[in-house]
This record gives structure tokens, sequence and C-alpha cells, in this order.
């Protein structure tokens, strides 16, 4: 079997186009401990709106981290994909 006909088996037309295809997918290869930083710098941040918000009596802001962001994103995305489908 020819290397091309095996790519074209596999679904990926081109060495080219699977390396994007697997960048694509590559994890955050930033500093460790800039992440961490960052970390603690957006969530000291939250706590000092959750602090201010309680001082003024009114409701906290949202957690930037509880996950309904993300969980909002995946259902317009699935809707998108349906309505793309003809599903």
């Amino acid at each position: 079997m020819k290397a091309g006909q095996l790519q074209r088996r596999r679904g990926v037309k081109s060495p080219d186009c699977a390396e994007s295809v697997m960048l694509a997918f590559v994890a955050d290869q930033s500093d460790p401990v800039e992440s961490k930083r960052a970390f603690a710098q957006r969530i000291g941040e939250w706590q000092r709106q959750v602090a201010k918000a309680e001082a003024q009596g009114r409701p906290p802001p949202p957690s930037p981290y509880d996950g309904k962001a993300l969980v909002d994103l995946y259902h317009r995305s699935a809707a998108e994909y349906r309505k793309l489908a003809g599903i």
C-alpha cells in the first residue's frame, strides 16, 4: 500500500494536514509558574469583587471557574452543529 493511500484511508490527505490537526489540540505549553500566578490574580480580583458587592448589599459576582460559561458555550456550539447538520 502506498503512503498516499494509507493517509487517505486514515482520513488525512497530507502530512501537513495531519500536523495541523495535531497542533490544533495541543495543550497550552505556557510556563506553569506564570499560569499559577495568573490564576491567583484572577481569584484575588474575584474575592475583592465579592467583598465589595457584599459591603454594598448586592449579590456577589459568579465565580470565574464555576463552569457555566463552558457549559453555555457547549450548548451554543451543539445547537449550531445541529443546525448546520440539519438534525
